[in-house]
């Protein structure tokens, strides 16, 4: 279990360093009159609640 969580928490950090270089290239490129900053939050907040939900259940097929 100890190396499946290891995988993951290096997956997360690949995963958060592609996500920062994509939406740093979508605000420095993107279009100014798109919904650019709308498409750069729905990301955030999606990602960011993925995230948070896989933890919890880390957390809690740990307990088991």
């Amino acid at each position: 279990m100890g190396i499946l969580i290891t995988v993951y928490l290096i997956y997360l950090v690949i995963f958060i360093i592609f996500s920062v270089l994509g939406l740093y290239h979508l605000w420095k490129y993107g279009f100014k009159g798109d919904k650019t900053k709308i498409a750069i939050i729905i990301y955030s907040v999606v990602a960011l609640a993925l995230i948070i939900v896989s933890f919890i259940f880390l957390g809690i097929s740990s307990l088991e």
